[in-house]
This record gives C-alpha cells, structure tokens and sequence, in this order.
C-alpha cells in the first residue's frame, strides 16, 4: 500500500496531538535540524499502518490482545511516496515502512495475537474518550 502524507494531514495530526514542533511545518527549521525537509509526526504514519494490519488481522476476535511494536528508524518525509510492506506469519505480521525514493525503512515493527484473559486485561492502563470526540477526531483521518 502507498502512502504520501500531505501538509493538511500533518496539520490535522498536530490539532489532534497538541504537537507543533516546527519540523513538522517549517523547511527552514527542519534543514537546520539535519533533516532532508519536514517531517510526519511518527505516529501519524503508524495510525494507517495500524489500520492496514486491522484490516488483515481477524475483526471479529474479541479474545485477542493486539501489541504492536515498532522502531523508527528514519523520519517519514512529508509528500513523499512510502510503500507498505506486510508479511503475514503465525500469530504475527511484520511490517516495513520503506521511502519509495531509496527503499530505506523508515518504520519497521510486527503485530502480535495473544489470548488474554479478563484479570491481565483489567489490569492494563487505560483511558477513556468521550464517544463524540472520538467520532468527529476520526472523520478527521
């Protein structure tokens, strides 16, 4: 799957995350930072990757725990094409970011399947958004 992130969902994101780092809007700054120009937000990129990997993962498994793990191995420019790679392998995907330009992996990780049982699942950190906002933040994506 192809992805080139643009300036209005960069935007969108940095609304969403309250993160207004200037790398992620201004050339100038980026270049001075090192970078090759702006950059994504890294979880913006990692939301659709998460969202591919729902998409081939079993939706109607209530019993299973989803990790996914990842490293950011190089920024993700933005307007630049990236490919998505995804290999299945049991109780597991692997998954690899790659710039189109070079092939360089820019996000790389797996999805992991676990059978999880009522005690460990309670016991996890959670949260909780109020179901409107949620709804109006994910019309945004």
């Amino acid at each position: 799957m192809r992805f080139v992130f643009q300036p209005t969902e960069v935007r969108d994101w940095a609304d969403l995350s309250q993160d207004f780092n200037p790398i992620h809007f201004d050339q100038a700054v980026a270049r001075r930072m090192g970078l090759d120009g702006v950059v994504v937000h890294g979880m913006l990129p990692l939301m659709h990757i998460k969202r591919q990997l729902g998409r081939q993962l079993d939706p109607h498994a209530t019993a299973l725990w989803r990790t996914i793990r990842c490293k950011f191995r190089q920024p993700v420019a933005e307007g630049r094409g990236h490919q998505l790679e995804v290999k299945a392998r049991p109780s597991a995907f692997r998954f690899s970011l790659k710039r189109e330009s070079d092939g360089a992996e820019t996000i790389g990780g797996s999805a992991l399947e676990a059978a999880v049982d009522d005690e460990s699942a309670s016991a996890s950190a959670c949260f909780d958004i109020a179901p409107d906002v949620l709804r109006e933040k994910a019309a945004t994506f």
